[in-house]
């Protein structure tokens, strides 16, 4: 009987990380670590450790960038200056001047 318990529990326990994964990202930043809700339900970016992330890996995890922006901890997303000039100016860039 105590076999069925332990499945059972296994199998609560297994659920309750699924459902975690898909509905939060758990953040590591040089001060804390944050739980941060997503606001669409996926498997991508459930443990990120950004303390070292630079502004291209944010540009690649995009989603995550905004769940954090959205949730107020918008000051963690590392941004050069380089890069933001960028990205601010990337739509207005000649594009024959680039090939």
């Amino acid at each position: 009987m105590s076999r069925i318990f332990a499945i059972l529990f296994g199998v609560v326990l297994g659920g309750v990380f699924v459902f975690m994964a898909f509905e939060y990202h758990v953040v590591r930043t040089r001060e804390r670590i944050l739980v941060v809700a997503k606001q669409r339900a996926s498997l991508r970016d459930p443990f990120a450790d950004v303390r070292t992330w630079t502004s291209a890996q944010w540009r690649d995890h995009s989603e995550l960038a905004d769940n954090l922006t959205a949730a107020g901890h918008g000051s963690v997303i590392a941004r050069d200056p380089k890069s933001f000039l960028q990205d601010l100016l990337g739509p207005f860039r000649d594009k024959s001047r680039t090939k």
